[in-house]
Order: C-alpha cells, then sequence, then structure tokens
C-alpha cells in the first residue's frame, strides 16, 4: 500500500532572527485521500444523496470485478467526470486492497492495471 504524507503547518513564529513552525505530518491511503476526495467535493442535502453501486455484479469473480471496474474507471476518465473517476478509482483500490487473500494473487489483479492506475487506485 502506498502512504502519502500530508503537511499541515499549525503555526508560525519568529524567534532569533529565524521563522520557526510547527507542523504535524499526517498519513493516509490513497482510498481515504479518494474518499475524502469524494466527500470535499459533493456537498449535497440528505435528500439529493443516493447511493453509489459499485459498477460490477457482486457474484462475479475478482478478475471479472477488477477488469469490469478498471474498464468503468478509463470510461469516466474519458468523460471528464472526475466524481465518477473517484468513485471507481474507490472500487477498484477497495477490491484489490481487500478482496485479494495472497499476495500472489494481488500481484496477478495489479497485472491487468497500468502503473498509473495501480498508484492512484491502491
Amino acid at each position: 500500500m502506498m502512504i502519502d504524507a500530508k503537511i499541515i503547518i499549525n503555526s508560525i513564529c519568529y524567534y532569533n532572527n529565524t521563522f520557526w513552525t510547527a507542523v504535524t505530518i499526517m498519513e493516509s491511503s490513497n482510498s481515504e485521500i479518494i474518499l475524502k476526495e469524494l466527500q470535499d467535493s459533493v456537498i449535497l442535502s440528505d435528500e439529493e444523496i443516493q447511493p453509489m453501486t459499485p459498477p460490477y455484479q457482486t457474484d462475479a469473480t475478482l478478475t471479472q470485478k477488477v477488469q469490469i471496474t478498471y474498464q468503468t474507471l478509463l470510461r469516466s476518465a474519458r468523460m471528464r467526470n472526475r466524481s465518477l473517476s473517484l468513485v471507481n478509482a474507490y472500487y477498484l483500490g477497495q477490491l484489490i486492497d481487500a478482496a485479494t487473500t495472497s499476495p500472489a494473487q494481488r500481484t496477478l489483479q495489479m497485472a491487468t492495471l497500468t502503473k498509473h492506475y495501480c498508484r492512484t487506485a491502491i
């Protein structure tokens, strides 16, 4: 799993002819960042919110789920639909991260994706 570090500057002070900063370093996974982007990008009332369903059938095999989700992600990226791309990237990351049971199975599923989408989704 790739980890991104986010640095938050808490305060800046000037002491002894030098600027000093107090920072907080937060680490989060890409799926957490994607989920936060989704929450930040859409501000709706409770009546307007409709749950997003995964782009795959729940009874499909893992390989089929990954392929369908990846194709849906590529389609939403071509359409430049940012929200849908984030949703599809989230589902793809969840499939590869949570649904795989072994490192070999994870590697096999990641082999169908480009490096860019592997890094983005996971």
